[in-house]
């Protein structure tokens, strides 16, 4: 099956074997396919003597590229690992008598392994001149296409070309790596190619150069490439980082109206959000895999509107008393503002006038009807601004009535590696002493002659509170002890637990845990989502959450989707960071992880392990700069504790991409919460 008729050698080393040289860098290495079977025996003779015909087995059914490999796993071996498995030496003998390789071209080397799994070793691919990752693709035709322009008109997709079978982030790539594939389903044909990867790649095309001054409506042309097995991809806008109005036409062209954004030099995103990867997001994925990818480009333009809306305020908790949503004009004119209720239409507040001179004004609502006193008690309300020279707005805003827990405790949850290998003895140690260690912290938050030696009113009451849960393979679940933790309560009906850290686990994205092969040792988004917002409390997002584990945000955005999971920042109650810094809405933080997380190496010491890590975080967060008793100060921010976190554990810290959720200057400190909500971080450090 030479896609290339001919014109390029192709060898068969071994049965099933081959590598093609193709002239292109190595990007196709080797083809392998499965339960091809050329050789079939002659069929019965007839009654009559005439020669008889084959019986082909019936043909399997005719389903996508993802489903028919829905079921395999990708792993990356570690040899090390593989090498002191005492329950699995067959599987390092079969890598060890893999054919060792004499060039210097990349080039995969594939054989089985077992009943229904393949090895794969790849040799000389150097990604250390680039930020795309070692993807390892799969399908049923080695002749598709690797790479596709996605159409976003709405039209029908049925290519079935190459999907993502797993990934090798760049810093883990190396001159020999050893991959395994299990569970094939062997009915369907199964090729392999390696490729650099990094997510769709994204274009802005137009008329548009960057700075030029733009108005009004503005229509940009998008190129999105991707791999050819690709079907759902989506696209989110943004100016920098925050909400803005846009919408898709034909012919993958977006347009934004700049009016409902603030005028001056801002960056226009475009981001690609989507899955290229073969596992079916209804059923768990194997650990440590990664299942979402993101694509983005920018353009800055010169924002310029005689009229605009300066602030939203969308999200407004009723905490603030009284919500204001602001417009700018640019000369004299009458003004009119409507609120009205979207589900009947009836007006909850209204009001006209004469401004003399330009400048910003200000919409005042209590969050009541008509009368001023009645509460209004939808989540919703749509708000109309005429300026008459002539400028129309007209948006929905929503109430924040699921607030934030007011600042409590601290629960503290890690998963156990199989105790099979040194290395998984040392890490379970290592976690099991360093969220004592935490927890010793924040039990000890008031005591005056602790580490912090804080009083209630520098951090907030009932701060004192701090526990610990595992999940190992005896242990009968994480809904055993998670799910309680963030469900406890005070007699006073405060939620005991406002901050999570999870400071050592698997994940996928969409689950963490399952690492011991126990069918109870994993939770996904969906789940921690119910447990958070199943507190009996108002309150039930999380002040703060950190979450250690591989690909923790990249499910991130995959909620608007064709999928049951939100990403685990959503599943926190974590709103993003662009809507937090203009709204008043209670505040909250959270650290998630975007790529592979190390288990060890940190700072470039051997014995630092992630659970060691995650513990430096949160004391930094929770002590501010100078940690000694009579120095700590719960006023840092969480940015600055993420970024001194990072100067000391880099490189590694990085390779797992952290990404800050929420509010970058939110504080330990609960006492200025209040100061936080109306956008005032006047007493926040952040150096």
């Amino acid at each position: 099956m030479d896609p290339y008729h001919g014109t390029v050698t192709m060898t068969e080393i071994a049965d099933d074997i081959f590598v093609l040289d193709d002239g292109d860098s190595g990007a196709f290495g080797s083809l392998m396919t499965m339960s091809e079977d050329d050789d079939l025996p002659p069929g019965p003779t007839g009654g009559s003597g005439s020669p008889g015909t084959n019986s082909p087995p019936p043909a399997p059914p005719d389903i996508r590229n993802y489903a028919k490999y829905s079921q395999q796993i990708f792993s990356l071996l570690d040899t090390n690992s593989v090498l002191n498995d005492d329950n699995n030496t067959n599987l390092y003998n079969a890598c060890a008598a893999m054919p060792v390789d004499t060039n210097t071209i990349p080039l995969l080397f594939i054989q089985p392994y077992g009943a229904n799994a393949v090895i794969i070793r790849a040799d000389n691919f150097d990604y250390s001149e680039t930020n795309a990752d070692f993807a390892l693709l799969i399908c049923d035709k080695v002749q598709s296409p690797t790479w596709k322009t996605i159409d976003f008109s709405g039209a029908s997709d049925t290519q079935d070309g190459w999907l993502v079978q797993g990934t090798v982030p760049n810093w883990k790539v190396t001159s020999t790596m050893f991959m395994l594939v299990t569970n094939l389903n062997t009915p369907y044909n199964a090729f392999f190619q390696a490729v650099p990867y990094s997510g769709p790649q994204v274009a802005i095309i137009g008329t548009n150069s960057p700075y030029d001054v733009v108005s009004n409506t503005i229509t940009f042309t998008t190129q999105v490439v991707d791999l050819s097995g690709t079907t759902n991809e989506q696209l989110e806008v943004n100016i920098d980082g925050y909400p803005c109005r846009y919408s898709f036409g034909s012919s993958n062209t977006f347009t934004v109206d700049t009016t409902y954004s603030p005028s001056g030099t801002c960056n226009v995103y475009l981001e690609a959000m989507g899955t290229s990867s073969v596992n079916d997001p209804a059923n768990p994925p194997p650990v440590d895999t990664e299942l979402a990818f993101l694509g983005l480009t920018s353009i800055p333009l010169d924002f310029e509107n005689p009229t605009y809306l300066l602030f939203q305020s969308d999200y407004a908790s009723p905490d603030v008393g009284t919500n204001y949503i602001e417009f700018v004009i640019s000369k004299a004119q009458d003004c009119a503002a409507i609120i009205s209720d979207p589900l009947d239409g009836h007006v909850i507040w209204a009001a006209t006038n004469y401004f003399s001179s330009p400048g910003p004004i200000a919409i005042p609502w209590n969050f009541t009807e008509a009368d001023g006193v009645t509460p209004y008690t939808n989540d919703t309300y749509a708000v109309q601004i005429i300026a008459f020279d002539p400028q129309s707005f007209f948006f929905t805003n929503h109430i924040d009535f699921a607030q934030v827990r007011h600042g409590a405790g601290t629960y503290l949850a890690y998963e156990e590696e199989p105790a099979n290998t040194t290395t998984g003895i040392y890490l379970n140690s290592e976690a099991a002493n360093w969220t004592a260690t935490e927890q010793e912290l924040f039990n000890d938050i008031y005591l005056y002659f602790g580490l912090t030696e804080y009083t209630t009113g520098q951090v907030g009451d009932n701060r004192n509170y701090s526990a610990t849960g595992y999940q190992s393979a005896i242990t009968p679940g994480w809904d055993t002890f998670l799910k309680p933790a963030l469900q406890a309560t005070y007699a006073t009906n405060a939620c005991t637990y406002s901050d999570l850290t999870i400071a050592q686990a698997h994940g996928s994205g969409s689950t963490i845990g399952g690492a011991n092969s126990v069918s109870t040792n994993d939770f996904n988004t969906l789940d921690l989502g119910l447990w958070v917002a199943g507190a009996p409390h108002p309150n039930w997002r999380l002040r703060k959450a950190a979450l250690w584990a591989c690909y923790s945000s990249s499910y991130k955005g995959r909620e608007s989707m064709t999928t049951p999971y939100p990403g685990f920042p959503t599943a926190c109650g974590i709103r993003d960071k662009g809507l937090q810094e203009i709204s008043f809405m209670r505040k909250n933080c959270g650290l998630f992880f975007n790529g592979l997380l190390p288990q060890g190496g940190f700072g470039g010491n051997t014995s630092v392990v992630t659970a060691h890590v995650a513990a430096f975080l949160d004391q930094t967060w929770v002590c501010g700069a100078n940690q000694y008793p009579g120095g700590c100060d719960p006023t840092y921010s969480f940015r600055f504790a993420v970024n001194a976190t990072r100067g000391v554990y880099n490189p590694q810290m990085d390779y797992a991409g952290p990404l800050l959720f929420g509010l970058g200057q939110m504080i330990y400190s609960s006492v200025y919460d209040d100061e936080l909500l109306m956008l005032n971080y006047s007493d926040v450090k952040s150096p």
